[in-house]
């Protein structure tokens, strides 16, 4: 994620990570890269962006609900203390539906939106 709000995509969604520093937490979780320096501090759009692909990631994956920072599952200094700080503060948690009761999914509407949704995230 650049500090303008880029996406700019790794591995994929569909893909292992290979970036949490452990089996265990590579296949626990997902990881989102911010391309910033140790000084460095995320940006509005920064956030804004990790917090829409969080609930992209949350949309098709519903059960993927604890945002943590590197340092979290590894001895390390990533993502920063600034961006550590934005963890702790759930700054990246996704907005929340504000409509509980969607309607009915069909598969054609689930292809529909992934491919909706991967298109998005190709442009940024």
């Amino acid at each position: 994620m650049a500090l303008d709000g880029t996406v700019l995509e790794g591995r994929g969604l569909l893909v292992r990570t290979g970036a949490n520093g452990t089996n265990a937490s590579n296949r626990d979780y997902l990881a989102i890269c911010l391309l910033i320096g140790p000084d460095q501090t995320p940006t509005t759009a920064m956030v804004e962006a990790v917090r829409e692909l969080i609930g992209v990631v949350q949309h098709y994956q519903p059960l993927a609900t604890e945002i943590i920072g590197h340092r979290d599952i590894k001895a390390t200094s990533c993502p920063g203390d600034d961006a550590y700080d934005l963890v702790r503060q759930s700054a990246f948690q996704p907005y929340t539906n504000v409509n509980p009761t969607p309607p009915p999914v069909t598969l054609a509407s689930r292809v529909e939106a992934l491919e909706a949704d991967v298109a998005a995230l190709k442009r940024w």
